[in-house]
């Protein structure tokens, strides 16, 4: 029979055990409550290398458990920003490169876990600076939307998917914002009147989206989350529209917009929704809802089941006879052009002779 150590001891000195361990854990706390800048730094600039990528528990740790403020966390990160920055410039080689360019992303990450205004504005500038790496401008676009309000994502939205979004990948930018809608709290007023925002700005861009690979994208993280969006008159037209383009290298761009095109030409009833950019521009969203802007801006929003989000995507090309229709007038119509060029090319030789 074996017996366990627990067994020989008697119930005061169990106590006196438990009593020990207490306060050493007591005395580790106190001991990361009071970590410096140099650790702190030393710490993350580290972390922030790691292979399998930095873990984000750490920072909450450090913040919940450590006791480290928002403000010693935003100096420190700052510092490894800066310090980073300026060795990124200076690398000799290509792991240099790579080390300094994992600091900076990853500080850049993590000041949206204690982003004050003058982070928020500090964030902007780096995502709004076209001399900095589109990846590293990206990463300050989702660090701000994490920590802005509706109004504040809204504009940033509209910013960097529209005028000021030059070298940076609106793909990218979807689906952070996705993300930040998926995680937002639809019983909080703040972060509902947040999701509402990044539906209406997600509709602009749909509407200004130029590239059918970006707007299938966009279109079906809307159509995912607002069925008034799904079923819009703006949608179809949309749909009609990137119809008419090319087909795509893209595994599921066209098949994904035609299985769409098909639904949506199957409706008897539409809805509508608004794509206009002035007056997206001119909305508050910080302001007291009503039925008709709710209606206005995407109606009742959902968050998609995984089934919904992980469903497989569109159809295969060779089964779908709108794709095979398109894929013939394409070749039809480049077959036309080639005959006319050879056809005069051939007219021209003769008439020379």
């Amino acid at each position: 029979m074996t017996v366990s150590v627990f067994d020989k001891l008697t119930p005061a000195t169990f106590c006196a055990v438990l009593l020990a361990v207490s306060m050493c854990a007591a005395e580790g706390l106190a001991e990361r409550q009071s970590i410096d800048d140099a650790w702190l730094k030393e710490y993350l600039a580290g972390e922030f290398t790691a292979i399998d990528g930095y873990d984000r528990g750490n920072t909450i740790g450090l913040q919940k458990v450590a006791g480290v403020s928002d403000v010693q966390l935003r100096r420190v990160l700052l510092e490894i920003y800066a310090e980073a920055e300026a060795a990124h410039g200076q690398a000799k080689d290509q792991y240099e490169r790579m080390v300094s360019a994992l600091r900076r992303e990853n500080a850049i990450c993590e000041l949206s876990t204690c982003a004050d205004s003058e982070t928020k504005g500090f964030l902007l500038d780096i995502a709004a600076d076209v001399t900095k790496d589109g990846f590293l401008r990206t990463i300050a676009v989702e660090s701000f939307l994490r920590v802005a309000n509706a109004q504040e994502a809204k504009d940033a939205l509209m910013r960097f998917l529209g005028s000021d979004g030059k070298g940076i990948d609106p793909l990218s930018v979807y689906a952070h914002a996705r993300a930040i809608y998926d995680k937002a709290d639809p019983d909080d007023s703040a972060d509902a009147a947040k999701r509402r925002a990044i539906i209406a700005a997600l509709m602009v861009a749909a509407a200004n989206e130029s590239g059918k690979i970006g707007f299938v994208e966009v279109d079906r993280i809307l159509a995912m989350r607002s069925d008034a969006y799904r079923n819009s008159h703006e949608r179809l037209a949309l749909l009609e529209r990137h119809s008419l383009e090319p087909p795509t290298k893209n595994l599921y761009t066209d098949a994904d917009l035609q299985r769409a095109l098909a639904e949506m030409r199957r409706l008897k009833r539409y809805t509508s929704v608004n794509t206009n950019a002035a007056l997206l521009l001119a909305h508050d969203f910080t302001s007291s809802r009503t039925a008709d802007n709710d209606d206005m801006w995407g109606g009742k929003l959902v968050t998609p089941s995984p089934e919904v989000t992980f469903a497989p995507r569109g159809l295969p090309l060779d089964n779908s006879p709108t794709f095979l229709r398109q894929k013939w007038f394409w070749l039809v119509c480049s077959g036309g052009f080639i005959i006319l060029l050879v056809g005069g090319a051939f007219m021209y030789c003769k008439r020379q002779k």
